[in-house]
């Protein structure tokens, strides 16, 4: 059996699933510069996060507000055409790791930065059967970048074909 999420807006005291039916303009239902799924890294040393993705993948910071005591309430990155929310953990907003997958025009070249900027090796680089040549590192928070840059297009067929050729090779190994 499921629960049915129905909440009361304070301000408009209608339940989340009625609608008010005032004229007022819509607004966009995603922040401009968004996508539809957008990352959020909640963690302890948000603003350290931040400087490790500037040196690793040049990621510029388009907004950041803080704390009296200096810490992250909230920030945007924006790494290529892809923006990341960042905290710092607070009351009721605890630290998770996520793994990321980063399309870049350098596979080598960003691989060798994030090294440098602290990220430890998962999977060193190599092509992959799924048509990127990619290798894997974690940052200190315990996120984890897969960085790769795509060197073949492939059909779904073929995509899925060397799928099942990649997993059963795992199996018997």
């Amino acid at each position: 059996m499921h629960a049915v999420c129905n909440f009361v807006n304070k301000k408009t005291k209608l339940m989340s699933n009625e609608r008010k039916s005032e004229n007022k303009p819509r607004v966009p239902f995603a922040r401009k510069g968004f996508h539809t799924v957008t990352p959020f890294l909640i963690v302890d040393g948000a603003m350290q996060l931040l400087e490790f993705m500037k040196k690793a993948f040049d990621a510029e910071l388009v907004f950041i507000s803080k704390s009296d005591e200096g810490r992250i309430i909230h920030a945007f990155v924006r790494i290529g055409d892809s923006t990341i929310m960042i905290a710092d953990t607070m009351e009721g907003m605890k630290a998770e790791s996520a793994l990321l997958y980063l399309y870049v025009k350098d596979v080598e070249d960003t691989f060798r930065r994030a090294c440098d900027a602290g990220g430890t090796v998962l999977a060193d680089i190599t092509n992959q059967f799924y048509g990127d040549r990619a290798g894997g590192i974690r940052d200190q928070w315990g996120n984890s970048w897969w960085i790769g840059t795509q060197i073949e297009e492939l059909s779904d067929d073929e995509l899925d074909k060397r799928a099942r050729q990649a997993i059963s090779i795992r199996v018997e190994a």
